[in-house]
């Protein structure tokens, strides 16, 4: 059977107990490329926010949402993503009024639950994926809902570089792991909290 198509990064349940960690980032101003709710993003070297892209190995956090942007019109408001190329004047910190800022649970101890984007064979062939690690796929998430695109290329499962570890198949009779977008709940592993060396993130 097809699975529900529930893209983007969907988080489940913070590892250490507690409630989901949300903070706040500013993303600079005149950004390349939109940021959706559920897409992974990363921090780069001028402290500011962008969205993370197949094959990066420093995920910072998971958009949840914007908390303000500066439209064309010139009104300052919120929102379920960020469109690209949004621009304001003044500097990127979360003290100006203008500023584009985006809410974000940061990955650290922190379970989610993703899409896999490539079936498999049988229930024991996802299960042997378990405890591996894969990349995300980013993809163009919708302007209608806001929602992000992102799934995991579990295709990719032995890089050892990739983020993404699969630490669960989701048991549910709804998700059929012999079709695209079953379900997994995954961790972020590799260098979520590095230093951003670069104005492209790392």
């Amino acid at each position: 059977m097809a699975n529900d198509v529930t893209t983007g990064i969907r988080w489940v349940r913070n590892l250490l107990g507690g409630r989901m960690p949300i903070e706040e980032g500013v993303v600079i101003s005149n950004q390349s490329g939109s940021i959706f709710t559920g897409d992974p993003v990363k921090r780069v070297s001028d402290g500011t926010f962008i969205v993370a892209a197949g094959g990066d190995t420093v995920i910072y956090g998971v958009c949840a949402g914007v908390k303000q942007y500066k439209t064309a019109a010139g009104v300052v408001q919120g929102g379920n993503y960020l469109p690209t190329g949004t621009t304001y004047t003044g500097a990127p910190n979360l003290e100006n009024p203008q500023a584009s800022i985006i809410r974000i649970i940061p990955t650290r101890f922190q379970e989610f639950e993703m899409d896999m984007n490539t079936a498999a064979a049988t229930l024991t062939a996802a299960q042997d994926l378990v405890g591996n690690n894969c990349d995300v796929s980013v993809g163009t998430g919708s302007t209608t809902t806001g929602r992000s695109a992102c799934v995991a290329d579990n295709s990719s499962t032995g890089t050892g570089t990739a983020n993404v570890r699969i630490r669960e198949v989701v048991r549910t009779p709804k998700n059929d792991v012999t079709a695209a977008n079953w379900k997994a709940l995954v961790e972020f592993v590799e260098g979520n909290a590095a230093s951003p060396t670069s104005a492209t993130g790392v």
